[in-house]
């Protein structure tokens, strides 16, 4: 995630303001920050709850945990995601062994 997207959403949460359903970054056309979008609420979270947990622990490492956008992504990937999963992923996190890369 680049520092104008970090940017922006901090712009945008700290005006209140209503923020897209997906947002592009814009060094990857395939992936997105995806909020969940009302009209379809059935359709597989997983992706969106995976993709919030690594963009939370890259907010984190920009910005802090304090940063407003970091929040978010937290408070997304705690809703969507099963805790077992968070549990995992946080454990192979801690062990270096997660598949992501976490880093900017």
């Amino acid at each position: 995630m680049n520092e104008q997207l970090l940017l922006m959403l901090g712009n945008a949460l700290d005006r209140n303001e209503h923020l897209p359903t997906t947002l592009k970054h814009s060094s990857d056309t395939h992936s997105s920050l995806s909020l969940s979008h009302s009209s379809f609420p059935n359709t597989n979270q997983t992706k969106h709850c995976w993709q919030n947990y690594v963009d939370y622990f890259k907010c984190i490492d920009a910005r802090g945990e304090d940063f407003v956008p970091c929040k978010q992504f937290k408070s997304n990937f705690q809703s969507l995601c099963p805790n077992s999963w968070i549990e995992k992923w946080d454990t192979q996190r801690e062990a270096g062994e997660n598949p992501s890369n976490f880093s900017l």
